[in-house]
């Protein structure tokens, strides 16, 4: 029997594998970082303006600075949202009334045909609005807007009066443009409902008041107050977790149990590594599950949480299937299979489109959708590349009459 030519092609594999997951991992740890909203304090403005007092507003990726002048009640603000598309508009209002949509006092902003930001007010009446442009209740002198490296901003002075008191809420959304360049209406994702939170110019933005949708006290007071960037790093590691193990770890212990098995000399390392990735993302995934129902909200009962629930459910038969797995010539083995198999890859199918759904509701930046992404594409790449050679190796055995599987490709 002639040697087979299995080391370079399993080499070859192993390496950039091995390295695609850790780049996986540090990867979505230094977005998590990087788009944490923690970076307002230390942001300094290109055109050297600069503010006193900032928030991190907790949902859309949004950030609120401004200077407040009490004799006179007036507020100069900057309203800016990095990883904005060209094709979006961006809002920041304020509702005198404390309300969230309807009578907010609106500054709108998107990106002209010819490149420039039109920026204008807009006083919002209704639910079915297209932010058409208005005066608003109080005088705004100044009002401009910028639009660099992905990131839009609105610059603008509010001459508040005695309009807004103290129970004002702040509104902000994001939402793309239409073919016949007005504003559409915006998404009514998890963050885009939760986009509303009290207003105090008087503060110095450490601590906030948000007002979640279905979840306000007396007089829509808030049901939750503490610091802003404290939510949203608690939303940010969940979906890291979730990530990493349901999105990326599960996939790749698929492909290191289809693709490696074909490689003699890779037996029974093969199973190992499977092993690992199987039950490391299992318990990771259950720990990033563990989080998201401590979130709160709609979690459980909204489509995210539901099939988060199945695949830990998925996960947890996996888990058994490892324990009650029959040897590989036993009776029952085919049937096991069949069981293994198909739990697998409906759980991997599910994960994936549930990172998707995930990062929508987080509505984090595009950077995390991308990251994410570029790792898949690696992985698919991955899976494309070793199918055609694991097929050329199996194909070349069975013509020397060295092939000694009862399956193909790791499917036994």
């Amino acid at each position: 029997m002639s040697r087979s030519p299995s080391n370079p092609p399993l080499q070859a594999f192993l390496t950039p594998t091995l390295l695609l997951l850790t780049f996986s991992f540090s990867s979505l740890v230094s977005i998590s970082h990087s788009q944490a909203p923690s970076s307002c304090s230390g942001y300094s403005f290109p055109d050297g303006n600069s503010y006193a007092s900032c928030i991190d507003l907790p949902v859309l990726g949004s950030f609120l600075h401004w200077n407040f002048t009490p004799s006179t009640s007036t507020a100069d603000v900057a309203f800016r949202r990095p990883s904005t598309a060209p094709s979006q508009w961006i809002s920041w209002a304020v509702n005198p009334s404390g309300g969230a949509m309807v009578g907010s006092q609106s500054l709108v902003a998107y990106l002209t045909s010819s490149g420039s930001v039109y920026a204008y007010t807009s006083s919002v009446d209704s639910v079915n609005t297209d932010l058409h442009e208005g005066n608003l209740s109080f005088p705004v002198p100044i009002l401009s807007g910028s639009y660099r490296n992905d990131e839009m901003t609105i610059f603008a002075r509010l001459q508040l009066g005695s309009v807004v008191g103290p129970g004002a809420n702040q509104v902000w959304q994001v939402g793309s443009m239409r073919s016949d360049g007005v504003p559409g209406v915006h998404p009514f994702t998890e963050a885009n409902m939760r986009s509303v939170m009290k207003l105090d110019f008087s503060s110095k933005g450490t601590n906030s008041k948000r007002v979640p949708s279905g979840n306000t006290g007396e007089n829509g007071a808030s049901a939750w107050t503490g610091p802003a960037e404290y939510d949203q790093r608690r939303r940010n590691f969940h979906g890291v977790l979730n990530a990493v193990s349901w999105g990326t770890l599960m996939p790749a212990g698929m492909i290191f149990a289809r693709y490696l098995k074909v490689f003699k000399s890779a037996d029974p390392a093969w199973f190992y590594l499977h092993t690992a990735c199987q039950t490391s993302a299992y318990a990771v995934g259950v720990f990033g599950w563990i989080t998201g129902r401590r979130l709160g909200g709609n979690y459980g009962s909204s489509p995210h949480g539901n099939i988060g629930l199945v695949l830990v459910i998925l996960g947890t038969l996996q888990v058994l299937a490892l324990l009650i797995r029959p040897k590989p010539n036993h009776r029952l083995r085919p049937c096991w299979n069949v069981y293994h198999h198909s739990c697998g890859y409906v759980a991997i199918a599910l994960s994936i489109f549930n990172v998707y759904i995930g990062l929508e509701k987080l509505d984090p930046g595009r950077a995390w959708t991308m990251t994410y992404s570029g790792i898949l594409a690696m992985l698919g790449a991955t899976a494309v590349t070793m199918e055609v050679i694991t097929w050329v190796l199996v194909i070349r055995r069975k013509k020397r009459g060295s092939y000694q599987f009862s399956g193909i490709n790791g499917m036994n």
